[in-house]
């Protein structure tokens, strides 16, 4: 028996994440062994993404299929095709519902392979789906990929991800980034200080701050990918490259940034993550207020996250590669 996926990619090109999240479910499908063949219809960039995942036996890319919302119309209709499911890339209406019931936030919050994404597309397709153990994002890299991207990252390198706030918000400093550009430097300084033979690559952003050593700026989602297998940490808050990350299981340093996701609800077993420097902000971020229903404005985020210690983050990462990446010293 078939299954059709429609993913109907929205608000292009800003949603990289949840695009590579919708891998998440590939793999629970087929698990299962009720549906043989996966069809799935998306834009082409999405399927160009997914070109060779092992899980998928036909994918359709419509080159209009995207930077719309799908009408409400629209999505009835397909939502009604027999064996076909329409994965909605924002908030489905029971995904908070599920996890307010029971432990099911503490289960999202543990799980190394599972996150809030992930239980949102399994849940738009069914509970056998949902209540699979492995729901992480999958991106198959070739070894075309690899070789081209060893080419571009020497040994000894990792990435920053200094990413920007969105669109909708405004800072009181009239900062345009998630967490301070002084703090990244000297986030950065410290490292080089501590281990002077490391690379630090500014990764997808699309302008060179010079508080890195070079600069990678938007490239696709599968580039992205294998030029960030070849480094050794990605130090980040969460966002499109975070949800790389975790399709590579690419190892991270992730925490919260201003007015952004929660990190809890996002990491996933790749991710080093301190909740000690959150515990103040997280209980009153935003989308989990959304989710257990707190509407006392009193508890609202006040930006605690955008003061986070840069030189503890240093500190973190510093130990992780001297424990993990003793220096590759190239050959003559």
């Amino acid at each position: 028996m078939t299954i059709r996926i429609i993913y109907p990619r929205w608000y292009f090109p800003y949603n990289l994440g949840d695009t590579v999240m919708l891998s998440s479910v590939f793999q629970a499908i087929h698990a299962q062994n009720k549906f043989k063949n996966i069809h799935l219809i998306t834009d082409t960039y999405t399927a160009n993404t997914f070109f060779n995942d092992p899980y998928i036996n036909k994918i359709t890319g419509l080159s209009k299929f995207q930077s719309k919302l799908l009408s409400k119309k629209l999505f009835n209709i397909f939502k009604a095709l027999p064996n076909t499911y329409v994965i909605w890339p924002g908030w489905h209406q029971d995904t908070f519902r599920y996890l307010r019931s029971k432990n099911n936030l503490q289960n999202c919050i543990n799980s190394p392979q599972k996150n809030i994404l992930s239980i949102n597309y399994a849940i738009q397709i069914d509970s056998n789906t949902l209540n699979q153990p492995d729901l992480r994002p999958r991106i198959y890299l070739t070894k075309d990929e690899e070789d081209s991207a060893k080419i571009i990252i020497p040994n000894n390198a990792i990435g920053v991800h200094i990413a920007k706030i969105r669109n909708s918000q405004t800072r009181n400093d009239r900062s345009q980034y998630r967490y301070n550009l002084e703090h990244w430097r000297t986030l950065c300084r410290e490292i080089k200080v501590s281990l002077p033979h490391i690379t630090i690559f500014e990764i997808g952003s699309d302008e060179f701050l010079g508080i890195g050593d070079q600069h990678i700026g938007f490239r696709t989602i599968r580039e992205t990918a294998a030029l960030i297998n070849q480094m050794d940490l990605v130090i980040l808050s969460d966002g499109g490259i975070h949800n790389i990350c975790n399709a590579i299981d690419k190892k991270v340093l992730l925490f919260q940034a201003y007015e952004w996701n929660p990190a809890e609800l996002f990491k996933m077993g790749n991710a080093i993550f301190d909740s000690n420097c959150h515990l103040s902000c997280s209980t009153k971020c935003h989308l989990l207020h959304e989710i257990k229903q707190i509407k006392d404005e009193r508890q609202v985020c006040n930006r605690e996250c955008y003061q986070l210690d840069p030189r503890k983050l240093a500190s973190t990462a510093i130990n992780f590669l001297k424990k993990n990446y003793a220096p590759k010293i190239p050959k003559n």
